[in-house]
């Protein structure tokens, strides 16, 4: 599914996020259906069934019922989220101009990641949540990492940026072999093309600037990019060096669009000196 159709953990999230109130869909995108269900109609079947099922197990009954409770899950990752000016720095960083919904979202799902996906002008951080502690309102994402609140909401809205500019200029085709050397390391990680591996090394890239950037913690700052490395995230330093030149050029580069082609033709061109 991940070489052919670019399927990840972040597509349910996707098409759930399509649906409307009563569990009922007026369209897929063509990115979601097309590419990564490769217009499969069991998609569609399975779709057709969902307003049916939610109405027989009772799920609006459920949902309200437990409500308070999901509110105090909300109102407690609310709290801390409160003062980090992660959307001031998103768009002055990409250079939006037009307004966009920042909207995070709490998953229980276990599959130890967070997601960053867009519906239109809604930007989504999708949080894995697990449990901190005893107390049952002390809830955390991803337990196997480094946490941080701000670095987390960063590295995920910034796929809803980079992302469609991958998709937009395709500098690296699928049949590129410029990441050869960290390709098992990178499958084994759930990055299984080439789209996947480029777009994480500029979003963990650009976490990291802003890491150095915003929270002025170089302790942080390093112990994260030697993760990264270590995960085989190899030519994150170049991409950095790029960002740097990019931010120190703002007056001619407006926004994140009009920089990428250098900051790839940089990669490219490192690539080529390691031969």
């Amino acid at each position: 599914l991940t070489l052919n159709y670019d399927f990840s953990f972040s597509t349910p999230i996707k098409l759930f996020l399509q649906l409307n109130d009563d569990f009922s869909f007026s369209y897929l995108t063509d990115e979601l259906f097309s590419k990564k269900f490769n217009k499969d109609s069991k998609v569609l079947e399975l779709l057709s069934l969902l307003p049916d099922f939610a109405e027989e197990i009772k799920f609006d009954i459920y949902y309200f019922s437990n409500e308070k409770k999901y509110r105090r899950f909300i109102n407690n990752v609310a709290n801390q989220l409160m003062g980090l000016d992660i959307v001031k720095f998103i768009n002055n960083y990409y250079g939006i101009t037009e307004s966009k919904n920042f909207i995070v979202n709490l998953i229980p799902w276990r599959t130890y990641g967070c997601y960053g996906t867009c519906n239109n002008d809604d930007l989504y951080t999708h949080l894995c949540c697990h449990h901190k502690s005893k107390n049952e309102n002390d809830i955390y994402p991803d337990n196997d990492h480094i946490f941080n609140y701000s670095s987390f909401l960063v590295h995920e809205f910034s796929h809803s940026f980079i992302n469609p500019l991958t998709d937009k200029y395709s500098l690296i085709t699928e049949d590129n072999p410029i990441f050869n050397d960290i390709w098992e390391k990178m499958k084994e990680l759930g990055y299984s093309s080439n789209k996947s591996i480029l777009n994480d090394h500029i979003v963990r890239a650009i976490t990291l600037r802003f890491l150095f950037l915003q929270r002025n913690d170089i302790s942080y700052y390093n112990k994260q990019l030697e993760t990264d490395e270590n995960w085989g995230f190899s030519y994150i330093r170049n991409i950095m060096a790029s960002l740097e030149f990019y931010e120190k050029n703002r007056d001619y580069y407006k926004n994140m669009d009009s920089f990428y082609p250098l900051l790839i033709q940089n990669l490219v061109e490192e690539k080529h000196k390691i031969k």
